[in-house]
């Protein structure tokens, strides 16, 4: 169970960051309190079915969004920065995501490194 438990709480940290809540204001917004939120975040409380609805109304975001992960890989740091990147862009409609990635294509294209 352990595993599941912090593979929850690293998707449970994904998403807040990715809202760009802090856990004081996730806390706040689902009714859960701080230090429980924080133990949850670090695999080590375990949630019941009530907290989970809470933390997902806190967060806006569908149930199945919280279990979008193996409890038994890591997430990498680059694995959560394209989680982050991505959760940023689903909030956006379609016309502002092709703009967001139009621009990060050009920032890639500037700053690779050109042949010699």
């Amino acid at each position: 169970m352990e595993d599941i438990n912090k593979g929850f709480g690293r998707r449970l940290r994904e998403l807040r960051e990715s809202a760009g809540l802090s856990q004081k204001e996730l806390s706040e917004r689902a009714g859960i309190n701080l230090k429980f939120l924080g133990s949850i975040e670090r695999g080590r409380g375990n949630v019941t079915l009530i907290s989970v609805e809470k933390l997902r109304s806190g967060l806006g975001v569908k149930l199945h969004e919280l279990f979008r992960f193996d409890p038994k890989e890591p997430l990498s740091e680059e694995r959560v920065d394209q989680a982050i990147f991505g959760n940023l862009l689903a909030q956006f409609d379609r016309d502002t995501r092709t703009r967001v990635l139009g621009l990060v294509k050009d920032i890639h294209r500037l700053t690779r490194p050109r042949p010699r």
